[in-house]
């Protein structure tokens, strides 16, 4: 029995080896969480033996602070099982959308014919910067006529508040390569004067674009830049057709006033080329 005992104690005391390159009080580093960490930050690490190490501190410090907060009871309060749970949930349909069945590599020719048929986002897009109001109220065709008439975004401001409706003023940027933006849906002209009037989250904007900026993408950029915002497209379809797949056959229920707005934009999915 002793014998048994001294040698246990000596397998456990022994240097790491093999895939294992440290232990923190009884947990082990090894290579794959290394390479993980470094793929996670985008770090090269199998080239530079001073990179890796460092890494490989920073996985110490971290776990032996983990394991402190775990002394503490941290890992039981609200607000860790909360957030662990958040975390675990996205990295899980991370996994899922980077699966097997993700879509195929965007070719040179799809790329091509997506550049040709989006312009606005290639060699012909812009930063607009518009000026607006957001307000919550129905306009009547008599308001409406006034608004188009207006010379200025403060006048259209005073037309607005003699109609008893109070709106906010702000300004914002719109990327025209955003095919969420005013802009790419066509709500919104690239051009310094153009008005606007658009909804969005149940209210209604209104506004002026006041500048123009052209921000095309340089030619031997493009097909980089078509591939990787075809890509994310893919990914965005796929997980639409997911979610979709998985509503169909759950049973999903809401507290009264907490139901989905009527019309909610995610039943359908992103508006996409």
């Amino acid at each position: 029995m002793l014998l048994s005992v001294l040698t246990v104690g000596a397998c456990t005391d022994s240097a790491p080896k093999g895939q294992v390159v440290a232990v923190v009080n009884g947990a082990e580093i090894t290579v794959a969480e290394i390479n993980e960490e470094a793929r996670a930050r985008d770090l090269q690490v199998e080239s530079d033996p001073s990179l890796r190490n460092a890494v490989i501190q920073e996985l110490v410090e971290r776990k032996l602070l983990a394991a402190e907060a775990r002394a503490q009871g941290l890992e039981q309060t609200p607000h860790f099982v909360l957030a662990e749970r958040r975390l675990r949930e996205i990295l899980l349909a991370q996994q899922l959308l980077a699966g097997p069945q993700q879509s195929a590599p965007v070719s040179r020719q799809q790329a091509q014919a997506f550049i040709t048929a989006n312009p606005l986002a290639f060699a012909d897009r812009v930063l607009a910067r518009a000026d607006q109001l957001a307000f919550f109220a129905a306009l009547d065709a008599g308001l409406r006529t006034k608004l188009r008439a207006a010379d200025s975004v403060k006048e259209m401001a005073e037309h607005l508040l003699a109609a008893g409706i109070p709106a906010r003023r702000s300004t914002e940027t719109w990327d025209s390569a955003d095919f969420d933006s005013p802009l790419a849906r066509g709500e919104a002209a690239p051009m310094t004067g153009s008005r606007f009037l658009i909804q969005r989250n149940g209210a209604s904007i209104i506004g002026i674009v006041a500048s123009v900026t052209p921000q095309p993408v340089p030619p031997d950029e493009q097909i980089a830049f078509a591939r990787a915002l075809l890509s994310r497209f893919g990914t965005e379809r796929r997980m639409r057709m997911l979610v979709n797949k998985a509503r169909a056959s759950a049973k999903i229920t809401h507290q009264r006033g907490f139901e989905p707005e009527t019309g909610d934009p995610r039943a359908a999915g992103p508006s996409r080329p």
